[in-house]
């Protein structure tokens, strides 16, 4: 299943996703489109992984995307997922987790630049509601920044997001109440 898809040029676009392979283990999926044809790349596989989505994808260039999504780690909680393109080949970025939470998802990316990102998705808290996420990428690292709830909300989730700059982004997704 493909899920989220960036292009730069009618030459250059790449979607993200997951698949199942002959085991039954679903794993991360990256095409690259060059004009002609599709071509699968080789995704790296975060330490401990068992169970690998992408969801969103961001690129600003043919030498710089970011995609995000989630993986369950060998006790089976879900953790966040950032992976980064250079042109050559994908690297797996450490994102963290906000404390307590279970369930982590990023859904959505938008970079302006190879070292401003800003994704989103949700968690659940220790009371076991869902809960808004955004993380910021500035480079070098990801960090969890701070999301509003809505008023009478019982649990709200971002599944995308658009930057035009460091300090202009919207986000959108869904709240209950």
């Amino acid at each position: 299943i493909l899920r989220s898809d960036s292009c730069i040029s009618p030459t250059s676009c790449l979607a993200v996703g997951s698949f199942n392979d002959s085991t039954g283990t679903t794993e991360t999926l990256a095409e690259a489109w060059n004009g002609t044809a599709w071509r699968t790349q080789t995704m790296p596989v975060p330490t401990g992984a068992t169970y690998r989505v992408l969801s969103g994808v961001s690129c600003i260039s043919a030498a710089a995307c970011t995609t995000v999504g989630n993986y369950d780690n060998r006790s089976g909680a879900d953790i966040t997922l950032a992976e980064a393109w250079n042109g050559k080949a994908w690297s797996v970025q450490a994102t963290p987790n906000p404390s307590g939470a279970t369930d982590v998802v990023l859904s959505g990316v938008s970079c302006t630049s190879a070292t401003v990102c800003e994704a989103v998705g949700s968690y659940y808290n220790s009371s076991g509601t869902q809960v808004a996420l955004a993380e910021a990428y500035d480079g070098k690292t990801w960090s969890v920044q701070a999301t509003p709830d809505p008023t009478g909300a019982f649990g709200s989730g971002l599944s995308g997001v658009s930057c035009l700059s460091v300090n202009a982004c919207t986000a959108v997704g869904e709240s209950s109440g």
